[in-house]
């Protein structure tokens, strides 16, 4: 699971710029609405606060760079970014 999101977040840039070839900006609404999905299967499946040290950090690294990613997306789509998720 943390394998397939981090090549999710690693894509972004990839998806942004087809997006902006393309002049498609859906391209970027379901980037984001997959990297939601494979964030939320994470967090529902591995414990991130209750994880030993090391993985502590790491999933919170991961939520960290989830975060930052979505607010790329939302950002892009000129949509207001929430103060809570």
């Amino acid at each position: 699971l943390e394998e397939r999101l981090l090549q999710q977040l690693w894509a972004l840039p990839a998806q942004l710029e087809q997006a902006a070839r393309s002049f498609n900006p859906s391209i970027v609404a379901h980037y984001g609405y997959e990297l939601t999905r494979a964030y939320n299967e994470l967090y529902q499946s591995l414990p991130v606060l209750a994880a030993g040290e090391e993985e502590r950090a790491f999933r919170l690294a991961i939520t960290a760079a989830y975060l930052t990613a979505m607010g790329r997306v939302l950002e892009t789509l000129t949509l207001p970014i929430p103060e809570r998720m």
